[in-house]
């Protein structure tokens, strides 16, 4: 049998290699979590599974902001009847709690994670518009 040999113009010798669209920098860390804790530890787990998989409940917007024991997070929720479904959610990282205020606007929502403050969590606020649970 003849020996085939390549002269590296055979298209099938050759790999073509598809640039990422993906930036090529690493992601800027937005907040840190102990995950040996276990409180921070459900907050993640919880966060994640808010954000993915098949139905997920939001989509992060991107900007997080760590304060003390709190974790502010933009996110639009997807399954919404509002008009605006945009928030900035307050996570508890000391216990299983949560807020969130509504934005107009992904881009408001993600502004205002810079400022957020942390809320009375657990506690009834009627009067700033957040809404609690446990």
């Amino acid at each position: 049998m003849p020996e085939v040999r390549s002269n590296g113009t055979d298209p099938l010798s050759r790999r073509s290699r598809k640039r990422s669209s993906l930036p090529m920098s690493p992601p800027t860390i937005a907040a840190t979590l102990d995950l040996s804790n276990p409180d921070e530890r459900a907050t993640h787990d919880f966060l994640r599974r808010v954000s993915s998989g098949r139905w997920p409940m939001w989509r992060l917007l991107g900007a997080m902001r760590r304060e003390g024991a709190r974790l502010f997070v933009s996110v639009e929720w997807l399954r919404c009847a509002r008009d605006a479904p945009f928030c900035v959610v307050e996570l508890a990282l000391d216990q299983l709690a949560m807020s969130w205020r509504h934005f107009p606007t992904a881009d408001a929502a993600q502004a205002a994670v810079a400022t957020a403050k942390p809320s009375a969590l657990g506690a009834e606020s009627a009067e700033n518009g957040a809404h609690h649970g446990r």
